[in-house]
């Protein structure tokens, strides 16, 4: 594992890297990653990218969780059903 310095200059590589090694998968990688760059300025630290990939998996998870809860509802399927489900 490379040791990266809280004060080093942002790199969306590194910051590719980091979340991959933190299991999220390739497309929410690249996801987060250009939301990220989008808002960078210049002399932002890893520190800095690290805080907004933080915000924008926060905004991601609460959006996904909203839109699953609408999918959910409007397909008639309970939580239960699921679980006991044979497939």
């Amino acid at each position: 594992m490379v040791k990266i310095s809280f004060n080093e200059e942002f790199n969306k590589f590194d910051l590719k890297r980091e979340l991959r090694n933190a299991g999220f998968e390739n497309f929410i990688v690249d996801n987060i990653v250009e939301r990220v760059n989008e808002k960078k300025v210049d002399g932002w630290t890893i520190k800095q990218a690290r805080q907004e990939a933080v915000r924008e998996i926060e905004i991601l998870l609460r959006s996904t969780k909203h839109s699953f809860d609408n999918f959910r509802l409007k397909s008639g399927i309970t939580t239960e059903e699921v679980t006991n489900s044979p497939f």
